[in-house]
């Protein structure tokens, strides 16, 4: 399991840096902080059969994901169409 967590934590990692000339960064460095929350409450989620969740804790980062889920896509989407844009200049 440590793996597989420390494997969606680099790879999120990666989709903050900028890689030229291969491509561009995929996501602001500004969404790292919900992002980094989102992936441990996954982890904690899928993997703490016997432990309740602190609902305070779990409806503030809904409310953040409700707030921030606009950027991520909006990021992702500005990705995709760099890369239409880069790969019709070759």
């Amino acid at each position: 399991m440590k793996d597989q967590i420390r494997w969606h934590r680099e790879l999120l990692e990666k989709m903050f840096l900028e890689m030229p000339p291969v491509r561009p960064a995929i996501l602001p460095v500004a969404l790292k902080p919900l992002l980094n929350d989102l992936v441990g409450f996954r982890h904690f989620f899928r993997h703490s059969y016997e432990f309740s969740l602190d609902e305070a804790k779990t409806v503030r980062l809904a409310k953040r994901w409700k707030q921030g889920g606009r950027a991520v896509k909006g990021a992702l989407e500005r990705f995709c169409k760099r890369l239409a844009t880069i790969s019709a200049g070759h």
